[in-house]
């Protein structure tokens, strides 16, 4: 198997994490709690932009796969607070997340519009480190104020737990982007599909916790 055959296999199977999501929310979405429920809408704009990126890869010759992507990075990053700003564990700290996020979307915006053609190194770093930031504070705020039930069975422990590690991987890759573009060239679908197959794993850890989710609302009932 050739090395474009592993690039295909790895944008697949990210490809099928999100459709598995979209699944697994949809079948479950009167019973999930609406920071669940985002989770669902993040994978559904996840599949989009990724079906927007295979027909440009398949027609046009990946000749608007990086303007997709800068596209995409602010409204993921967008997509991904929400589920945040529903929680009811950070409901105290809406306002400030709005303010937050607010400042983020007219920072990523700016960039993807000055970054056209190119991969966007500052949006893809800043992403990561947004969410980094936001999945450890979710989690401190878990901690503090966690009752006596089973951590393991929570829904956005999963969900939380896969954020956390995926994007703290990711984020080595975005901040060496530019070297890696420019001096390792060739190697750098590597990197890319390492990335994609790393975000089929989270993908996956992230139904784990909407399976919790409809394990635990049948066990309430």
């Amino acid at each position: 198997m050739s090395l474009t055959d592993f690039n295909l296999l790895a944008a697949y199977a990210q490809w099928a994490g999100s459709f598995f999501i979209i699944l697994l929310c949809a079948y479950n979405w009167r019973l999930l709690s609406s920071d669940l429920k985002a989770v669902g809408v993040y994978a559904a704009l996840s599949f989009f932009f990724q079906l927007l990126q295979f027909v440009s890869f398949i027609f046009l010759k990946s000749k608007f796969n990086n303007p997709v992507a800068n596209v995409y990075s602010p409204i993921e990053v967008m997509s991904l607070l929400a589920i945040y700003f529903f929680s009811p564990k950070l409901q105290k700290y809406r306002l400030l997340l709005g303010m937050v996020s607010t400042a983020l979307l007219v920072f990523l915006t700016w960039t993807a519009i000055t970054h056209t053609r190119t991969i966007n190194a500052t949006s893809e770093t800043v992403r990561d480190l947004t969410m980094i930031v936001g999945s450890l504070t979710y989690f401190l705020l878990l901690m503090k104020d966690l009752s006596e039930e089973n951590i393991m069975e929570m829904p956005m422990f999963w969900i939380n737990s896969s954020i956390l590690f995926f994007f703290s991987c990711t984020f080595i890759l975005s901040l060496s982007m530019g070297y890696i573009q420019e001096v390792l060239r060739e190697d750098f679908v590597i990197f890319w599909i390492f990335r994609n197959f790393l975000r089929f794993g989270f993908c996956i850890v992230i139904c784990i916790g909407i399976w919790k989710a409809r394990k635990l609302t049948h066990q309430i009932k």
